[in-house]
């Protein structure tokens, strides 16, 4: 009986987490889509991905500008980051400009593998149409900016062999060949020094050379580094979102005096609230698996703008559902907390909504399951238990007669 009393205890408390937790996933999602935040995650990965970070003489002033990134990444800005030029070109190019709202959000939130390096090509490579796309590669990584923290370096700007590629460039009819032996000439008797280029144009430098100067692979080697880094930063999104969760949850237990001690203390004299408790239990993960299938991607930041519109839809319309819920629960389990446990009783309730609601979900399935289980174990000892009784009955009469 006691164990009993405890397990529906257990489900009860689980019960009343999925329901916080399922509400505080709905405001984290409303404020994460007002705020922009998977906008702003993707171009922090971009930033990431397209420009420097910063080299800093002083440790303090490093750790610092680290600690500052790590508070300010949620707004997609760093702090210890330069050379901003190839992200602005990235983001002014028409393919990655348009798939923005053009509102004041005016960053895209989703943006596939194949519109990155389309976008970072034609931002990389020179305007010159007469030549074939490789070697407008070649010519355009081989021309980036110098680094501004350094003053360009006298033979590159000026160099003969500059000027008579540009000549060449210049006619209407471009000696391509040529214009090849010359470019590499100046590949072998001009070398950049790496501190004299960006490293983002030495990496995708690098990628063309590992790519064999083949333009096809060239693109899917820049796809596959653009989905790298979206897996991380598919776990940055994960640690913002978490943070958001965590102070949701703390208001809400404030606001609603979710008191998990209180809650136990309840459960454990109220046999009637742990009988409604469960009951609700078992109604609510029979009609609501869909929505926790929904709220299982919710911490995915490569959602495209249609399956987010679909996610926030499905959502709001289980808000309301959720509220009234939650306030029969709170007429179910309401009672005085006392003064040495409220703190604490919050404190507990803040951890375990930042659990998330699959968590609670499947914690919850479980628990039933095992409840229900043990029911239909026990009932079918009682039936076999009756059974054997009415048989030795009989025997005795048969005896007597």
């Amino acid at each position: 009986m006691i164990g009993n009393v405890a397990l529906d205890v257990v489900i009860g408390l689980v019960f009343i987490y999925l329901l916080y937790s399922l509400y505080a996933t709905i405001l984290m999602e409303i404020i994460s889509s007002i705020l922009g935040l998977r906008a702003r995650n993707l171009c922090y990965a971009l930033s990431r991905m397209l420009m420097d970070e910063k080299e800093f003489d002083n440790k303090g002033t490093s750790f610092l500008a680290r600690l500052g990134t790590t508070v300010m990444r949620f707004t997609g800005k760093s702090w210890n980051l330069k050379n901003p030029e190839l992200y602005d070109k990235f983001f002014s190019q028409p393919s990655i400009k348009y798939l923005s709202s053009g509102g004041i959000g005016h960053r895209p939130s989703y943006l596939s593998a194949e519109n990155f390096s389309k976008a970072l090509i034609d931002a990389i490579k020179v305007d010159r149409v007469e030549v074939g796309d490789l070697l407008r590669i070649q010519l355009g990584l081989r021309a980036w900016p110098i680094t501004a923290e350094e003053n360009p370096t006298p033979h590159l700007k000026n160099s003969p062999i500059v000027e008579r590629i540009k000549s060449i460039l210049d006619q209407p009819s471009p000696d391509l060949v040529q214009f090849k032996i010359l470019l590499e000439e100046w590949y072998d008797t001009v070398p950049l020094l790496p501190s004299e280029r960006s490293d983002t144009i030495n990496q995708i430098d690098s990628i063309l050379h590992d790519a064999n100067n083949d333009l096809v692979k060239f693109k899917i080697l820049l796809e596959n580094w653009y989905n790298d880094t979206m897996e991380r930063a598919t776990g940055w999104f994960k640690q913002t979102t978490q943070v958001i969760l965590i102070v949701i949850g703390g208001v809400l237990a404030v606001s609603f005096d979710v008191d998990t001690i209180a809650i136990i203390n309840k459960l454990s004299q109220d046999k009637e609230a742990r009988e409604r408790l469960i009951q609700m239990s078992i109604e609510f993960t029979e009609k609501n698996a869909g929505l926790i299938e929904t709220v299982s991607t919710n911490s995915k930041d490569t959602l495209s703008a249609k399956e987010l519109n679909q996610k926030i839809k499905t959502l709001a319309a289980k808000k309301a559902s959720i509220e009234e819920d939650i306030l029969q629960v709170q007429g179910i389990v309401s009672s005085p907390s006392s003064n040495w446990s409220t703190p604490l009783g919050y404190l507990l309730t803040v951890l375990a909504l930042s659990l998330g609601a699959p968590f609670w979900f499947d914690l919850l399935n479980k628990l039933v399951s095992l409840r229900t289980s043990r029911a239909i174990t026990s009932k079918s000892g009682t039936q076999t238990g009756s059974a054997d009784s009415d048989a030795n009955n009989r025997n005795i009469l048969n005896r007597a007669g």
